[in-house]
This record gives C-alpha cells, structure tokens and sequence, in this order.
C-alpha cells in the first residue's frame, strides 16, 4: 500500500492508519550549506531517500518531510533557513497532536537533521511535561550506526558534508553532487575554545566554520550502497520494536498518576499524631 499520508483520501485514510499499525513518521531536514559540493537540501533529500528504502520492508504513515529547523549555526553561510527553537516545537506539537487527532498513538521523528538536538532530546520531555495522551519516538536517521559508519570510512574526521554524507548524497541526488566545486579542498577541524567539559555556542561553528568536516573526495557511491543498507536495516528494526512497544505506555500512565498523586505522599508530615492516611474521627454534633 502507498504509505505516504498526502496521497491518500478520507476513503482510504482508515486503511492507512490500520496497515500502519497507528504509526506515524515525521521525516525532518534541515536548509543549510553543506560546503560547496552537496545542496543546501541535502539532509531532506537524503532523508527522503532513506524513508523510500524503509517503506519497502515496513510499512508506517509517512509525514511530508519538514525542510525547516533550528540551524543557527550555518547563518554564518550562504543559503540557510532558520527557524527559531520556540516555534519550530510549538509546530512540531501541533503537528503530532494533529496526527493522534487521526487516531495514531506512536509517532516518530526521523532526524534527519544531526543538530536537531531541540527535537531530539527537549521535545519529548516537553511531551512528558505536558502528559500527552501519544507517545513521541525521537530516532537518528543513523539509528545509532554512526560509529559502525565510521569505521568503515577512510576519513579521520566525520560529521557534515563529510566523506560519509557525501557518499549518501551520490546516491540520493547524483545530479545535485557537484565535485568538480569541490577541488581538492578538505575541512580539518580548526581549534574550539578551550572551555571543556562546559558546552557553549561555539564549539561545533570554532571547530567546522565552513560546515563541512574532513576529506569529502573519499567519498563514493559504493560507501554510500553500504551505509544505507545499515541504516535502512536498523531503522527498520526500530520501527517494528516501536510497533510491539506497550512497555513506554505503562511506565508514562504509571508516571502520571503518581506525579498527581503525590500530595498523597506528605499527608500527615510535620504533624503530631497520628500517621499518613489515618482517617481523623468525626466530632458528633450536639444536635
């Protein structure tokens, strides 16, 4: 069956949310350079491309990807499109409380995107915060594969328009991977501030000014061939872990009923008498 939401129609809908099995996936890029060889499309491209290979071995409700993120960081070059933090949750929440409205309980966001980390880690403890009747699924488009990738790369340093991503974008958008601008141009990592263990601002933009990491020319469509089965693999995997997944449901229904029944905990503290939850005896009216 088409999996993807837009195609269908209100006739067709229902058999798409059953076939899904209530899953939804919210495939997510970003608009940023990815130096001078890849599209500043790069991430939803190659995020488009990873969701067609999963759709072939699983199905799942798909979500037009969301081009648009927080990338602060690439302001600094040509082409960037940021979109503030506040507003990109606030969208994304409306977005996922639209698709339980639809009757999906699980959603999922593919990162597609390595700097979403206020989706990534902030956005599903906002939906805790906020006790959502759905559960959010917030997974990297490299499903945790990244440092299997990284050995398999010739590369010292990886990370963005690198030799790995370039490899994946060969075969996601041949057309649009312009070695040729490329020369024999490389990107080591320049020295950060000096401020560890403290995170700040600057660290990732002082290390990779021209957001983009190591030798990009080792790159090849073979490297791609095998980085895509792995991460095709492992979100597939994930997907159907998510699907028989009723533990998370428990645990975040037990969560809420005890954080609204906490009050319950400090009856009698502090008091003289009596302990917790002994019933006080009623004074008999003198009626």
């Amino acid at each position: 069956m088409d999996c993807y939401w837009i195609n269908q129609t209100d006739a067709t809908f229902p058999e798409l949310r059953r076939v899904a099995g209530r899953v939804a996936l919210i495939p997510l890029g970003s608009i940023e350079s990815h130096g001078p060889h890849l599209p500043l499309g790069c991430d939803p491209i190659k995020t488009d491309n990873l969701v067609r290979h999963i759709l072939r071995r699983e199905p799942v409700a798909v979500l037009p990807t969301i081009p648009y993120t927080f990338v602060a960081a690439a302001r600094a070059l040509a082409g960037a499109v940021h979109i503030r933090s506040e507003l990109l949750i606030d969208f994304v929440e409306n977005i996922c409380d639209e698709l339980h409205r639809n009757g999906f309980d699980k959603i999922i966001l593919l990162q597609g995107h390595g700097g979403n980390t206020a989706l990534h880690t902030m956005f599903c403890n906002r939906m805790h915060e906020r006790e959502k009747p759905y559960i959010v699924y917030s997974l990297s488009a490299q499903a945790d594969q990244w440092s299997k990738m990284i050995e398999m790369t010739e590369s010292k340093e990886c990370g963005h328009a690198c030799e790995w991503e370039t490899s994946m974008a060969m075969l996601a958008c041949p057309g649009l991977v312009r070695m040729d601008l490329l020369g024999d141009r490389t990107f080591p990592a320049r020295k950060e501030p000096d401020t560890r263990p403290a995170l700040t601002a600057a660290d990732w933009i002082g290390k990779y000014p021209d957001m983009a990491v190591g030798k990009p020319q080792l790159a090849s469509r073979e490297k791609g061939e095998k980085f895509l089965e792995m991460v095709v693999t492992a979100v597939v995997d994930c997907i159907r872990r998510i699907k028989k997944d009723k533990e998370t449901a428990k645990v975040l229904k037990e969560y809420v009923r005890r954080a609204h029944s906490v009050h319950e905990d400090f009856e009698g503290l502090g008091k003289v008498g009596p302990g917790r939850g002994t019933k006080k005896k009623k004074r008999k009216s003198g009626r």
